[in-house]
């Protein structure tokens, strides 16, 4: 479980990430979090005893979406 970052998507937080290679992902996705058009998406780095002082580089947000099948 990944505990030094915390997201949020229009301004809900989300429960912790799982680490997947060089990913995090977040399982606990709903559409209710989402709005039509422009979202907003917050990081905050809140430190790693690993790497203190370190700058947190993101390239990129997807978000991938599965339809049920009718």
């Amino acid at each position: 479980m990944v505990d030094w970052i915390d997201v949020r998507v229009n301004n809900i937080p989300l429960s912790p990430p799982r680490a997947e290679g060089a990913w995090l992902v977040f399982p606990d996705l709903t559409p209710e979090l989402f709005a039509v058009g422009g979202n907003l998406v917050g990081l905050r780095y809140s430190g790693s005893p690993r790497s203190p002082g370190k700058e947190l580089l993101v390239e990129k947000v997807e978000v991938h979406i599965t339809y049920p099948s009718s």
